[in-house]
């Protein structure tokens, strides 16, 4: 196991409730990562900005951004992250999603939503 981790954060503006042109910059960024890195952190929302609207921009377990995450992690084979609204058994979820670049993952569904935006009347909490 390495001593340190090379950690790489991607910040930029996001094109409004719109995952595929989202999805189009950041794999742009990620791809000209010149140096080495064994972990990419995406912003929360990444795909879609931090909307309310999230019946027009759910995705499932099973959607476009899902897969995204996996093919990026193997082709730059190192871990992937950052948060999508996902959709799971009517209930949406801010759900961050840490991706392996072997396909395996990890989620976690925000916790503590935030109230000012009325996050909870949208979106279910995490346990």
């Amino acid at each position: 196991m390495k001593e340190f981790l090379d950690i790489t954060l991607i910040q930029s503006h996001l094109a409004w409730e719109n995952p595929v042109q989202n999805r189009a910059v950041f794999e742009k960024k990620i791809r000209s990562i010149s140096q080495n890195t064994d972990l990419i952190v995406l912003p929360e929302m990444f795909t879609t900005g931090f909307t309310m609207q999230v019946s027009n921009v759910s995705e499932t377990m099973d959607g476009g951004t899902f897969w995204w995450l996996n093919k990026m992690a193997k082709e730059r084979d190192c871990a992937i992250s950052g948060s999508v609204i996902i959709e799971d058994n009517g209930k949406y979820y801010n759900r961050f999603i840490f991706m392996y670049p072997d396909g395996t993952y990890t989620t976690y569904d925000k916790h503590q939503l935030f109230t000012l935006a009325k996050e909870h009347e949208v979106f279910t909490a995490g346990q």
